[in-house]
């Protein structure tokens, strides 16, 4: 299974962005990765008038680095509470596979100027 968007990026500034200035969120994701070497900060937050979907009440992430996206997106689900039939999709920049390790992920698909990757969900009723 793949997630992301393969030709199009996602142009939007996450709130985690427009509420924690970037001296802020650089200082932070550099203690982080001080701090736990072997964790990953990831943002994830609900795509803009994604109502079928519950936003996260924490929306940031301290990642083990050797998962896998799939098992990400799994611990994002028990998290959302989920019901079994409502689908949730995650987007990056790029075409992501499951089983992408998070550290590769994040060397790639990290925000350059602050440190933390960031990814949005989405979801839908998929059986009506």
């Amino acid at each position: 299974m793949f997630f992301g968007n393969k030709n199009k990026s996602l142009n939007f500034e996450y709130n985690f962005q427009k509420e924690v200035p970037l001296e802020k969120r650089q200082e932070e994701s550099r203690k982080i990765l001080n701090n736990y070497p072997e964790r990953i900060p990831i943002i994830v937050e609900r795509f803009p008038n994604s109502g079928s979907v519950p936003e996260l009440s924490k929306k940031k992430f301290l990642c083990p680095s050797q998962i896998t996206f799939g098992q990400f997106t799994e611990t994002v689900r028990r998290k959302l509470q989920l019901d079994s039939t409502q689908a949730l999709f995650f987007f990056v920049p790029d075409l992501i596979s499951n089983e992408v390790v998070i550290a590769d992920l994040y060397e790639k698909k990290k925000n350059q100027e602050d440190g933390f990757l960031y990814i949005t969900y989405s979801g839908e009723n998929v059986f009506g």
